[in-house]
C-alpha cells in the first residue's frame, strides 16, 4: 500500500511540474503592472499639483499688479490718454508719453523682465447716481470708470499666464 501511494504521488509530481514556476510568473506579471500603474499614476498627480500651483502663482501675480495698480492715484489719468500701459506691455492704443508705475520693487521686476504687463483704460464717464438729481451733494462730483488689466505670462517656462481685468470707478470732485 505504501508502493502504490509513493507511486501516486510521484506521478502527480511528474504531472505539476513547472507548474509553480508558471503560477510564480503569472503573479509577478500583475504585481509589475500594478507597480507600474503607481508609478504612472503618482507622476500623473504631481503634475497635476505642479500645474495648480503654477496656475495659482500666475493668477496671484496677475491679480497683485492689478491692485497694485488700482492703489496708485497716477494710474488714473481722467484727462488726456485714454489708456496707458507698463512699458513691457506690447498692447495697442498705448500712450506713447505716459506709463504705468508700480511702486512695488518685485512686481516691478516682473514688469522689467517682460513676465508682467498692465494697461488701464478710461472707459467713460458713469451716470450719475439718481439721488443727484434730488439737490444733494452729488453733484459737485464727477466720476470715471476705467478697465484696469493685468497679465502675467510665463508660459515660455511652463510657468503659467493668466489675464485679470477688472472695473474701476473713480469719483472726483468737479472744480
Amino acid at each position: 500500500m505504501n508502493k502504490n501511494l509513493s507511486t501516486t504521488a510521484r506521478s502527480l509530481i511528474k504531472f505539476q511540474q513547472g507548474a509553480v514556476l508558471v503560477v510564480a510568473i503569472i503573479m509577478l506579471l500583475v504585481m509589475a503592472i500594478f507597480a507600474f500603474s503607481a508609478i504612472r499614476f503618482t507622476n500623473l498627480e504631481r503634475k497635476m499639483g505642479s500645474n495648480e500651483e503654477h496656475r495659482i502663482t500666475a493668477f496671484q501675480s496677475a491679480q497683485s499688479v492689478a491692485d497694485a495698480i488700482t492703489s496708485n492715484p497716477a494710474n488714473t489719468i481722467v484727462a488726456g490718454a485714454s489708456k496707458i500701459c507698463t512699458a513691457s506691455a506690447r498692447l495697442a492704443n498705448c500712450s506713447a508719453t505716459s506709463t504705468i508705475t508700480i511702486p512695488d520693487a518685485y512686481l516691478a521686476s516682473l514688469v522689467a523682465t517682460g513676465d508682467v504687463s498692465a494697461s488701464v483704460e478710461l472707459t467713460g464717464n458713469p451716470p450719475p447716481p439718481r439721488s443727484a438729481s434730488r439737490g444733494s451733494s452729488l453733484t459737485n462730483f464727477a466720476a470715471a470708470s476705467f478697465t484696469v488689466t493685468g497679465n502675467y505670462d510665463r508660459s515660455g517656462a511652463g510657468l503659467g499666464q493668466e489675464q485679470i481685468s477688472q472695473g474701476l470707478i473713480l469719483i472726483f470732485p468737479k472744480y
